[in-house]
């Protein structure tokens, strides 16, 4: 007897083949399918939607969940000897991301070519785009490449999981995006100044130490739009202005309550993606240093910042304060490293 589930919002791919199994990640699949149907109109796409899309894909690419489906459908394909399934998943990826199954792994990346498409050109996007075709570093630190291609200062050795890197080429490149770096702004930067960091990085020099690697991607945290609109909501609600400031969730009284300190200059202790969107920013007071401090930035859906939340951190006894105080002493004197 054939029994019949109909589920009338979610409807799950199941593929199955011995012990190997593909269940399509639904949600994931509508946001990429919503991104290339976008890319596949003819024209000019606004510069802010273009860069929320690139964004996006980018998450995506490099997300745990798209290489886990990957992962899934190379098993299956090798239990089954048919590789017709993960190659419409494949096709269906594209054009944003590309993925190939390569001899000891997946690669995943950003396919730039309908950005670039779908950019003006002369504009900020079609300048980021068209340098970005050639590589680019989603980490500068751990060396993570976003694109869809290695980037042309890399070769493929016999080994698929292998590179050697052309140190001239390296060098070149990481000229033309510190040349061009002071163009861009928002996602775009951020992809340009981690794209430097891993130059950097692939450079035998001094420069590239660990030590320096870490100092210049945290000089960098201070480049993030993110980070930079908590100075500007501070000052604006200094000043009586509520712009790029949220009016709910008790933060006008909040900011209020901490009024003494918002005219400070503060240091970023740390930043990590909020479970409700946007960033968490933990700061702490370079005039002050005896509180720590937790900002919530969120993005609109028109490409501007809002600061949601701004409190005092609980997660922090005083005598840890004052110890992490200590041991951030260095950046709570930089005063050049700060917002």
């Amino acid at each position: 007897m054939e029994v019949k589930c109909i589920l009338p919002v979610l409807v799950i791919v199941v593929c199955a083949f011995g012990d190997a199994a593909f269940v399509e990640d639904e949600i994931l699949w509508e946001e990429i399918d919503r991104i290339n149907g976008l890319l596949e109109n003819s024209g000019n796409i606004d510069s802010e939607v273009l860069e929320q899309l690139f964004e996006k894909t980018v998450e995506i690419a490099i997300s745990n969940e798209l290489s886990q489906q990957f992962e899934d459908l190379r098993t299956l394909c090798f239990e089954s000897d048919d590789y017709s399934l993960f190659d419409g998943y494949a096709e269906r990826a594209g054009d944003a991301i590309t993925v190939l199954m390569l001899g000891e792994s997946n690669s995943i990346g950003v396919n730039t070519l309908p950005f670039l498409l779908c950019s003006a050109a002369g504009s900020e996007s079609w300048e980021f785009y068209e340098i970005a075709g050639d590589g680019f570093y989603v980490d500068g630190i751990t060396r993570t490449i976003g694109s869809d291609e290695l980037p042309v200062w890399m070769e493929r050795t016999e080994s698929s999981a292998q590179v050697v890197v052309d140190q001239t080429i390296v060098d070149q490149w990481l000229s033309i995006w510190k040349y061009l770096r002071p163009q861009f702004d928002g996602f775009y930067l951020t992809i340009a100044n981690e794209t430097i960091l891993g130059l950097r990085g692939d450079m035998p020099s001094a420069e590239s130490s660990p030590e320096s690697e870490e100092l210049e991607a945290y000089y960098m945290v201070y480049d993030n739009p993110f980070v930079r609109h908590i100075r500007v909501a501070l000052d604006g609600f200094v000043s009586g202005s509520l712009d790029g400031v949220f009016n709910g969730h008790g933060l006008l009284e909040d900011l209020e309550f901490f009024r003494e300190y918002l005219g400070d200059s503060f240091v970023v202790l740390m930043i990590d993606p909020a479970t409700m969107g946007g960033y968490q920013i933990v700061l702490i007071s370079q005039q002050k240093p005896d509180r720590i401090f937790s900002a919530w930035v969120y993005m609109l859906s028109n490409g501007e910042y809002e600061l949601r939340g701004f409190e005092e951190s609980g997660e922090f006894s005083p005598s840890q304060v004052e110890s992490i105080a200590d041991q951030f002493q260095q950046a709570i004197l930089d005063t050049d490293h700060s917002i």
